[in-house]
């Protein structure tokens, strides 16, 4: 259903499922309404899916399940849960997984204290991406890394 709402190139399986109240809200000078949202959600997606949605053009790709909760009076939502990553690139980062705290808030993604796997070890840290610029920043630790396959990731020749 979301693929035909919002005429998607790339077709993926995923559901949203939402539990909570929306209430329309009159707005000063204006027909439309406003709404405010307390809902919780038990989802799970593709990232590509939500990047076309949002239309940034970053190469984020994967999958990703979460529970959280989404409240606040439109366009000033936030946005708390966690969240688990399979199968994912951000550009031409690859992660196996990665789990950890998301938050929205201020047209901001973010991921706190996420814990998971990459070029055969193991990474940890703190990320957020922009929407829609699709900017983003990883500030990360890698343990046990499989070292040759990481300088070519940087581009670099191993020692």
């Amino acid at each position: 259903m979301i693929n035909n709402i919002f005429a998607l190139k790339k077709k993926k399986e995923g559901e949203l499922s939402l539990e909570g109240s929306i209430k329309l809200l009159k707005q000063k000078d204006s027909d439309i309404p406003g709404f405010d949202l307390d809902l919780r959600t038990d989802t799970q997606f593709y990232l590509e899916t939500l990047m076309e949605i949002l239309q940034v053009e970053a190469n984020i790709t994967g999958r990703v399940s979460g529970k959280g909760t989404i409240k606040g009076t439109f366009p000033d939502i936030v946005a708390k849960g966690n969240a688990k990553l399979e199968n994912a690139f951000f550009s031409t980062l690859p992660l196996d997984d990665a789990e950890g705290e998301i938050t929205y808030h201020d047209n901001r993604f973010a991921v706190q204290g996420f814990k998971g796997h990459t070029f055969n070890g193991k990474i940890s840290g703190d990320a957020y991406i922009l929407i829609p610029e699709g900017d983003y920043a990883v500030n990360a630790r890698l343990d046990d890394i499989n070292s040759p396959r990481f300088f070519r990731f940087l581009e670099l020749e191993a020692p």
